[in-house]
């Protein structure tokens, strides 16, 4: 398991798919990163292609918790 700070994931994958992916893990607590690529996974499609490989390099084989970013609606 591991807990990386926002800043380890834009580093490992970009700071917008880091983003993105904190954003779309905000209803869920943990997220499991495959070993190897899996051609159409869900990070796949949520990421891009570059950042999905980016963040099995980096992660690879481990369950994440990436950090809550409580984007909330601006009206």
């Amino acid at each position: 398991m591991s807990y990386p700070k926002f800043e380890q994931l834009a580093n490992a994958i970009g700071a917008l798919p880091a983003l993105t992916l904190c954003a779309f893990s905000e209803s869920s607590l943990s997220l499991y990163v495959p070993e190897r690529y899996i051609p159409g996974h869900l990070l796949e499609r949520v990421l891009g292609q570059s950042a999905f490989l980016d963040l099995i390099r980096a992660f690879g084989s481990e369950t994440i918790f990436p950090p809550s970013m409580h984007l909330n609606e601006v009206r």
